[in-house]
């Protein structure tokens, strides 16, 4: 799997994706994205697991690779994962809540996430061959 994090490099390893929250409105049209509700997100070593009114999610997260694009400012994050067993946590690495916002078609997922003070967008597929198909990123 592949996530395309939409972001500016900073230097070598680090970067920023956060977005202005004055853009929701803006990005939300542009990528036909639905309010899926309030989320929160917890990490425990490479296990994520996502929690939101309706579902809760465990999913193990193994990085395989990362490279960015400086002409079209995105960093490319190719990923295994896989279902995780549901158990009881509670020494989590990290822990933050957002509000989702989506659009899924056959080949893509786009997520736009709004944070109290800032937005993060990033695409994401199956098949590295679909990036084309996303070829207007919004920065």
């Amino acid at each position: 799997m592949f996530l395309i994090h939409i972001c500016k490099q900073l230097s070598e390893n680090r970067y920023k994706s956060r977005l202005e929250k004055s853009r929701k409105n803006e990005i939300c049209n542009l990528y036909n994205l639905e309010n899926k509700g309030e989320y929160k997100e917890y990490w425990e070593n490479n296990v994520r697991i996502l929690v939101s009114k309706e579902s809760r999610s465990f999913n193990y997260i193994e990085d395989i690779s990362f490279s960015y694009d400086n002409e079209k400012k995105y960093l490319l994050h190719e990923i295994n994962m896989k279902s995780c067993i549901p158990y009881n946590f509670y020494n989590i690495h990290h822990e933050e809540s957002y509000i989702l916002y989506e659009h899924e078609n056959d080949n893509s997922k786009i997520q736009l996430k709004e944070y109290d003070a800032y937005l993060t967008l990033t695409f994401q597929m199956e098949k590295i061959t679909h990036l084309e198909e996303l070829n207007n990123f919004y920065i």
